[in-house]
């Protein structure tokens, strides 16, 4: 399918131009504001990465299409652009759009995750696991830097 077809289709001609040159598709959206629309076939697209394709090219695998408006509704092409999941999150956290504590009931905070992070390489996860009273899992998401991006190792000997 060409470009021209898929303009056609999505028809952003249509779109709302908000006062902060936002381009809003009518399509549908998704619970968190995204837009999404019909494609070939059943399957449905975001609005975001389909004006991305569009309008700046393909999306390699591995990139997501973030918004510099913060609008998730938003398709305007100059608002778009390639980054990381990891260069999304950082992006949100710099914003204030992602809280830095989101789980209410969590038990970790930004002192046990520098803690976490600046453990020495001989201590099991599996330790640190019962000691912070999280999952396994919970401890190497920390350390790979899957979570609670942004915070660094505590440096020196203060953590036990």
């Amino acid at each position: 399918m060409t470009n021209e077809k898929k303009i056609d289709k999505v028809n952003f001609s249509s779109s709302t131009i908000t006062s902060s040159t936002c381009i809003e598709t009518p399509a549908s959206k998704d619970k968190n504001g995204y837009g999404r629309v019909p494609t070939a076939g059943q399957k449905h697209e975001y609005a975001h990465r389909l004006a991305y394709k569009i309008f700046k090219g393909s999306i390699p695998k591995g990139m997501v299409v973030m918004h510099s408006c913060d609008n998730p509704a938003c398709c305007n092409p100059e608002h778009l652009q390639l980054g990381t999941v990891k260069d999304n999150v950082h992006d949100a956290l710099q914003k204030g759009r992602r809280p830095q504590n989101p789980d209410i009931s969590r038990k970790l905070d930004v002192e046990d995750v520098m803690s976490i992070r600046g453990t020495e390489k001989e201590v099991k996860n599996s330790i640190l696991a019962i000691k912070y009273q999280v999952s396994l899992q919970t401890i190497r998401n920390i350390k790979k830097g899957n979570t609670w991006i942004g915070v660094a190792p505590l440096q020196g000997g203060d953590h036990e």
